[in-house]
């Protein structure tokens, strides 16, 4: 062999090496972590809530489809700014301006395509409960309506008040007002664990790594995907001290209806959705000076599955920093421009990539702040899933008798 091909190799070799023992050293804290993530959390709380509590409502919520007045709508939303005021010219209220409205249309002599529903602005002024929980809107004469029902993975985000007041059934009515505060509870805390930028000072070790390739001059292949004599190499230069300012820290996040902005039908109806439970850690440096932000890597843990940045750091053909889980929510447009960043001075930050790779993870994730921010969010999912499961067995009554069992 070569002097030269030797000496890669076994460069090659050694640096391979410390990446793999770094790597490993993590993912052995980062597993004991996930084992008791996974203990006692529910793969999407979204989701089971939904389809637990309509299958506890029947196939039918109410008998006869019930409605009350989206007041928050009405008295807040844009478009019945407009509404309000035509509804004082004419002295009547808003709820019956928008019927007007509608029948005034529904005399015009116009194509029918420009009927459709998108060419003609329907505000979904009531809030029902009928076979499902949905939104409506007046239709034909105006004296009709038609409702726009949430599928079950739906349910969870856009559940509210005024369809429990559309519930005649006592126990029907009870349980989804368990469910109603279950939900209100979650999505208060889960705000507080999404997207928080946490300031803190940890020491890091950074393996600055060189991505050599070796080929003949002589070769017909070079610089295709073809080159067979192509050999590809790590060097490590050198190990650098840096230090880890901030980190960002997260967990699924939950967008609850504001009954506000209008429903879409064709995301409304949607019975499963991808609401996956979800920890992720991201360490940074924040240099206020130079007005940049640095990312040295992160760990991400999912129910029965793990990620973090070392683990890839050993691909010959992958340069990026970050290794997120496919579920976690990442701003594609600029970091720096994330939910995290919203109410800093960091926004807008330029970002790069930190000097090397992050050979001393394993000391960043037993740091007492890093610990503390993943124990917080465990136990948030670990007391929000047995939360539900207690709900689910408080209205087990309910649900065995509307189950098609």
């Amino acid at each position: 062999m070569p002097s030269h091909d030797k000496y890669l190799k076994d460069s090659n070799d050694a640096c391979q090496e410390q990446i793999t023992s770094a790597s490993d050293k993590a993912t052995a804290i980062i597993d004991e972590l996930a084992d008791e993530f996974n203990k006692n959390t529910l793969d999407n709380i979204p989701q089971h809530f939904g389809n637990f509590l309509y299958t506890a409502l029947g196939d039918r919520i109410t008998g006869q489809r019930s409605s009350v007045l989206n007041t928050t709508y009405v008295e807040k939303s844009d478009y019945m700014k407009d509404v309000h005021k035509r509804a004082e010219e004419n002295k009547i209220t808003a709820e019956e301006q928008v019927r007007k409205d509608q029948e005034e249309y529904s005399k015009k002599i116009i194509p029918s395509y420009q009927k459709r529903w998108y060419s003609h602005h329907q505000p979904q002024i009531y809030l029902t409960a009928g076979r499902k929980f949905g939104v409506s809107y007046c239709t034909g004469d105006g004296k009709r309506v038609h409702t726009i029902y949430f599928g079950a993975g739906k349910c969870f985000e856009n559940l509210t008040e005024e369809h429990i007041a559309c519930i005649k059934n006592k126990a029907k009515a009870d349980c989804t007002r368990a469910f109603l505060d279950f939900r209100d509870g979650y999505a208060k805390k889960s705000e507080k664990l999404a997207n928080c930028l946490i300031e803190t000072t940890i020491p890091v070790k950074l393996g600055e790594i060189s991505c050599i390739e070796k080929s003949p001059k002589i070769n017909h292949n070079a610089g295709g995907y073809r080159d067979n004599h192509k050999k590809t190499y790590h060097l490590l230069d050198k190990i650098v001290t840096d230090e880890i300012t901030h980190i960002t820290a997260s967990i699924q996040s939950v967008n609850v209806w504001d009954k506000i902005i209008e429903v879409d039908s064709s995301h409304a109806r949607h019975e499963e959705i991808s609401s996956p439970s979800y920890i992720s850690i991201t360490f940074l440096k924040i240099d206020e000076v130079a007005e940049t932000i640095t990312i040295f890597g992160n760990a991400d843990i999912g129910i029965n599955v793990t990620a973090h940045s070392l683990e890839h750091a050993s691909d010959y053909t992958t340069r990026d920093v970050l290794n997120h889980l496919g579920c976690v929510e990442i701003d594609n447009y600029s970091y720096s421009n994330g939910k995290a960043f919203h109410k800093t001075p960091y926004r807008h930050y330029r970002v790069s990539d930190s000097k090397g790779v992050l050979f001393n993870m394993d000391e960043v994730l037993k740091n007492p702040t890093v610990k503390k921010e993943i124990k917080k969010r465990i136990d948030f999912y670990t007391k929000m899933s047995i939360k539900l499961q207690e709900l689910k067995h408080e209205n087990a009554d309910l649900y065995f008798v509307n189950a098609d069992i």
